[in-house]
């Protein structure tokens, strides 16, 4: 390890300790709390896991979150999430909710609640004295390799099947929702092409500029060609974008499908997160819609799509026929 990096992993430390200690004065604050339920022999250590970038999708936030959960097994740490204290894209920072309602909680159980029979909450975490901040970036020396996030397959493949199947548990309400979505579209018997396509944000970051209206040319032809040769009836589209949208309805008519949901145009230039807020969208919704979309696709036996945080763990969630990629600075 260099100086700079050992010197960045004792600073992200450092924070994580300090931030620690304020938000346990809040609880310590608000309620007299005794440990005499946890002998200090017996007395689990939670490992409080958080995202530092507040304007990533639930996606990155899941990638980032495995990484730490991976090290906390190998600890035997109890793992928990904190999408409560720290600003993220399902709760504006500046409503009663922030501080108050963990966002995870909103679509997931908690990890540490997957891998055992107790139930442990945020608070009791918070209150345990041997509680462990995370950073809010990947756990140094458990990221996932370059080949799974490129969507290879690779050695550590089954690791983060693994641990997505163990730890990432949709909660009964987003459970029962996406399945009564899903069969509201589709029957048994449906052969769904499964699209994601991002657009806004991403078609105007700086290194995939230019001939915007070309490449979602391509897109559409290849989904086209696709949907003959594995005669799919109908097509799942994923889109943030309402002006890519109004193409595949142009294109595909009655048999494309995709949720009634917030979009923008394509020639937004902001982040999709500080759109939402400025806004002011139903962010808990905007949030189970996304889920809901993802897990239809995972449904789908094929597949074309942008590489995005959500599209890495479509390999290992379900089972595809056929499988297509497409960089935007490739097309």
């Amino acid at each position: 390890m260099t100086l700079n990096k050992y010197l960045l992993l004792y600073y992200g430390k450092l924070k994580s300790f300090l931030k620690l200690k304020i938000i346990r004065k809040k609880y310590y604050s608000k309620e007299n709390y005794s440990e005499k339920n946890y002998p200090i022999t017996k007395r689990p250590i939670f490992y409080i896991i958080r995202r530092g970038a507040p304007d990533v999708g639930i996606f990155s936030c899941i990638l980032t979150f495995l990484s730490h959960i991976r090290y906390a097994e190998t600890k035997g740490y109890i793992p928990i999430i904190d999408m409560m204290h720290f600003d993220n894209e399902y709760i504006y920072n500046d409503s009663k909710e922030f501080g108050n309602v963990n966002a995870w909680e909103y679509y997931f159980k908690q990890p540490g609640n997957c891998s055992t029979n107790e139930q442990y909450s945020l608070r009791e975490a918070y209150l345990n004295k041997k509680a462990i901040l995370s950073t809010g970036e990947f756990c140094f020396g458990y990221e996932p390799s370059v080949q799974f996030l490129d969507s290879v397959a690779t050695p550590d493949t089954h690791i983060w099947k693994t641990l997505w199947e163990r730890y990432r548990v949709l909660n009964d309400a987003t459970a029962n929702h996406i399945e009564e979505v899903y069969h509201t579209m589709f029957s048994v018997d449906d052969r769904v092409m499964g699209v994601l396509c991002r657009g806004s944000d991403y078609f105007w970051h700086e290194s995939v500029q230019g001939n915007e209206t070309g490449k979602i040319t391509l897109v559409l032809d290849r989904v086209d060609a696709a949907v003959k040769e594995y005669h799919c009836n109908k097509i799942f589209l994923m889109t943030e974008d309402s002006d890519i949208l109004e193409k595949f309805k142009d294109r595909f008519g009655k048999i494309l499908y995709f949720l009634d949901d917030e979009r923008v145009s394509s020639d937004t230039q902001d982040f999709l997160g500080d759109v939402w807020k400025r806004k002011r969208i139903d962010l808990y919704q905007k949030g189970l819609n996304y889920i809901t979309g993802f897990y239809i696709i995972t449904k789908c036996r094929w597949f074309i799509g942008t590489k995005t945080s959500a599209s890495v763990f479509f390999d290992i969630v379900g089972e595809k026929e056929y499988a297509f990629y497409f960089n935007l600075n490739e097309l």
